[in-house]
């Protein structure tokens, strides 16, 4: 390996950026954990490695090798694997209550290292609960033991695995929310997008704090989308006017990044008023990504509203309509000051066009769009069907 010089400076740069990535990781896991364990005693530890498993910040020594052994050049981008086995470990965990999560951190398609974790869980099965018998002769009598394999295999939940770990446990909803926070503590991309709430339905203060605690736990991975609505009925149910809906957005938007920045908000508008509140915690995104969502080929005032107010927006329109309706919300966004925005659109991977949707990514592909939803609505498929869907759909993109 070539040897590289560092100045003092730039070196005490990247041990405070791994220190606060670590500091980051433990803040994640603790606020969506469950069990006091994890919660108040604090019994979790987080690891990151680079691409050849050595531990770079953590403690109790690198457990990676012995994945990195069994899985080697299959291991691919949304990959996390689990296991709680202490012989698979190299020593670097004792006891089967420890479950380890690994992510690989991949850059440009290159893996470049991994972020990991271990937490104690309260209980995996065994001859007492909480799983640590006194009298135990083998490690047999301590419950289930779970050598590495997948939990998330491209990015979609491997159920069989979660459904065998927590038919051996006690505390099944303990283990599953601790799980979770060991997997939110080791991930740094998946995003949660809620698209799209109707806005104006919807108190704005209960909005922000909402969409604050979500990004707070999430660690800033939230992109909220919006919309107005299109059904009288619900407005008329509500007391609202159907007919401002749009007025109403936009002051609701502007209310919630000012929630969202500011601890003490001073907002006097037509609907809302605020002296002197405010949210706490706040989020950690200052502010959050708000996307509009509208219809196929939303009217002028729409992508007049867009451009000016929006981070992003959902297209539902063709390809072919697609250009031309970006490009007016860009002008509408730069004649306001703003940055070109973020762009998503939607490819069914079921239904009466499930066999032309790798065309259809294709097509998007070249067009050029900031975030592609693959959907598996409208097929009649059940819960667990949609898991599986998906799994293949990602597997088969071209």
């Amino acid at each position: 390996m070539a040897k590289v010089d560092v100045d003092p400076i730039t070196l005490d740069i990247i041990e405070n950026a791994l220190m606060n990535a670590r500091f980051e990781m433990d803040q994640v896991l603790a606020r969506i954990s469950l069990s006091p364990v994890i919660r108040e005693q604090h019994d979790a530890f987080p690891m990151i490695c680079n691409d050849r498993g050595q531990m770079i910040v953590g403690q109790f020594g690198s457990y990676i090798p012995g994945v990195l052994e069994k899985f080697g050049d299959t291991i691919k981008e949304g990959d996390v694997f689990i296991w709680n086995d202490p012989y698979a470990s190299k020593g670097s965990i004792s006891h089967n209550n420890d479950w380890c999560v690994m992510m690989p951190i991949f850059h440009d398609h290159t893996l470049v290292g991994f972020s990991s974790m271990f937490g104690h869980m309260i209980d995996v099965g065994g001859k007492v609960p909480g799983s640590m018998p006194a009298d135990a002769l083998s490690i047999w009598e301590e419950g289930l033991r779970v050598p590495p394999v997948r939990i998330y295999d491209q990015g979609v939940l491997v159920e069989g695995v979660l459904d065998i770990m927590l038919n051996n446990t006690r505390t099944p909803d303990m283990n599953r929310s601790d799980m979770m926070a060991l997997i939110a503590g080791v991930t740094a991309t998946i995003e949660l997008v809620p698209s799209v709430i109707m806005l104006p339905a919807r108190q704005t203060v209960l909005v922000a704090k909402q969409a604050a605690t979500l990004d707070v736990l999430s660690g800033g991975r939230l992109r909220l989308g919006v919309g107005v609505g299109k059904n009288q009925a619900e407005y008329a149910a509500l007391g609202a006017d159907f007919h401002n809906r749009g007025a109403r957005c936009a002051e609701q938007i502007a209310l919630l990044r000012l929630l969202w920045t500011q601890e003490s908000v001073e907002f006097e508008g037509k609907w809302d008023r605020i002296s002197g509140g405010g949210i706490d915690p706040l989020p950690v995104q200052r502010p959050i990504p708000i996307w509009i969502g509208a219809s196929g080929v939303p009217m002028a005032h729409i992508r007049r509203r867009i451009g000016e107010l929006a981070d992003g927006w959902f297209n539902l329109g063709t390809p072919e309509d697609f250009p031309a309706l970006r490009d007016d919300i860009n002008r509408h966004a730069q004649a306001a000051g703003r940055d070109s925005l973020g762009t998503e659109a939607g490819v069914a991977v079921v239904g009466p066009r499930e066999h032309e949707w790798q065309a259809r990514v294709v097509r998007w592909r070249e067009i050029g769009l900031s975030h592609l939803c693959l959907r598996t609505l409208g097929g009649g498929l059940g819960v667990h069907e949609h898991i599986e869907r998906m799994r293949l759909a990602v597997a088969e993109l071209p």
